[in-house]
């Protein structure tokens, strides 16, 4: 095969090509990378969140009632707002894997890394809603072995007198 030259321009765009290619890959692979680390942080606080969430849950069931833990529902109404900012999380996780796959940059190796981190982390999360639900209904409970209104009733007024003298 005979090349010839046509001159130092066309060796020079020639290596303006190979740079450009080269400086986009690596662009595109520490975007892969700052993402994938990105995702391996929020999932690893998202199980370790989960797990404390279980353990509290978990101390919670296992104590013998004594003093309510949230009289005023303040806590219950913290924990479902968190609840609903993790659904809303996962559905914004869902959306970016989504772009992951239509990314036509985004092939073959780097875009199974990113999948993978957005599943493991979608997984994370959903385990940390599923934990956050399990606590808050721990709290429930809880309060309400400890409630002065327990069934069952008569009749329909007095529940309704012991509801008023509470």
């Amino acid at each position: 095969m005979n090349i010839k030259l046509r001159g130092p321009e066309a060796v020079h765009q020639f290596c303006d090509v190979v740079s450009d290619s080269c400086t986009a890959n690596l662009t595109l692979l520490r975007a892969v990378d700052g993402v994938v680390d990105w995702l391996t942080t929020l999932s690893d606080e998202a199980q370790t969140a989960a797990a404390k969430a279980e353990r509290f849950a978990d101390l919670i069931c296992k104590a013998e009632p004594q003093d309510e833990i949230d009289p005023d529902d303040i806590t219950a109404d913290t924990i479902h707002n968190a609840e609903n900012a993790i659904e809303r999380l996962i559905e914004q996780f869902r959306i970016r894997r989504q772009s992951g796959v239509k990314d036509r940059e985004l092939g073959g190796e780097h875009e199974a890394c990113v999948l993978s981190a957005y599943d493991e982390t979608i997984e994370a999360f959903q385990h940390l809603h599923s934990a956050m639900t399990a606590l808050r209904w721990a709290i429930m409970e809880h309060d309400a072995d400890l409630s002065p209104v327990s069934g069952p009733f008569s009749s329909v007024e007095q529940m309704l007198s012991l509801l008023k003298a509470g």
